[in-house]
């Protein structure tokens, strides 16, 4: 009897943990899609905490601003690779077009919310730039230095 009831108790166990991974899972690909791929900001910050709205709003602003101009940061794809839940903590590993980054997630209230604190914006993995290392974001070091000439006078 003291088997079965074990059995049943490390079954249940097992199937809660698996229930929430597939929860943070969802939250982190939806959150992902929102933010990188649809720019549905509204959607994003309704899936991640007020921490977390800090750290976008720069991207936000910028892309409220100009988001003709900005088109070119698209990216096409989101790939959710693997989660690490302890606790009411969660780290999603990601690539967004194949860059490697890293999501935090954090348990309230029963529900999944994205965790990105400003004071980890400046770890690259952890960052929620909408620069590609390709282009160097918008001053890049591969732009071309504009030169001022004098005009003479005639």
């Amino acid at each position: 009897m003291k088997k079965i009831l074990f059995l049943l108790t490390l079954a249940a166990m097992f199937l809660t943990s698996c229930n929430g991974n597939r929860e943070a899972m969802n939250v982190a690909r939806n959150f992902l899609n929102a933010y990188y791929i649809d720019y549905d900001f509204d959607r994003a910050r309704a899936l991640s905490t007020p921490a977390t709205h800090e750290h976008m709003q720069q991207w936000i602003m910028v892309f409220e601003l100009t988001p003709e101009e900005l088109r070119h940061l698209n990216f096409s794809r989101v790939v959710v690779d693997d989660i690490d839940i302890v606790g009411t903590r969660a780290t999603v590993r990601y690539r967004v077009d194949n860059i490697r980054r890293h999501l935090l997630l954090r348990q309230t209230n029963g529900r999944w919310l994205v965790d990105m604190p400003t004071e980890i914006a400046n770890n690259r993995e952890f960052s929620l730039s909408h620069n590609r290392p390709d282009t160097g974001g918008f001053a890049s070091a591969e732009s071309r230095p504009t030169r001022l000439t004098r005009r003479t006078e005639e």
